[in-house]
């Protein structure tokens, strides 16, 4: 290896570190408001080791919204991993039956409303069963 090419392999290690860094402590802040919004214990709702409904529905929330904020910054698997070891596959199905839940869970779609306004967001219809949200200005 060249002088050169070590230097930038080592520049562009060092500034992906800081940006999953960055991501990581963003996701642990919406993870601790979703948490308290639902008077949970956030490490056990961001765990594999519960299956309960009461966290896995925020659990679901979490994910679905940080999939919609980060966007293509982040891959599923990196989602997974910030919420307790999930792989791609499993937060996909979290993400579509978020879509689903909210189109046709009228309490599910309340306590998201709600999430999502603590939060200073809006869920935002795009087709039947497929939403995403945009940010609103909080008056407080």
């Amino acid at each position: 290896m060249t002088a050169e090419y070590k230097k930038r392999l080592i520049d562009f290690v060092s500034k992906n570190d800081v940006f999953v860094e960055s991501l990581d402590v963003e996701f642990d802040k919406y993870a601790n408001m979703i948490a308290d919004f639902f008077a949970i214990d956030c490490e056990r709702m961001t765990s594999k080791a519960t299956r309960r409904r009461e966290y896995v529905l925020p659990r679901r929330m979490l994910l679905w919204f940080c999939r919609n904020k980060f966007g293509n910054r982040t891959s599923l698997g990196q989602l997974g991993r910030f919420c307790g070891g999930f792989d791609h596959a499993t937060v996909l199905y979290q993400i579509k039956k978020f879509n689903e839940d909210y189109a046709y869970d009228s309490m599910f779609k309340d306590d998201a409303d709600g999430v999502m306004n603590r939060l200073g967001y809006r869920v935002q219809k795009l087709t039947k069963e497929n939403y995403t949200i945009e940010q609103i200005d909080l008056q407080l």
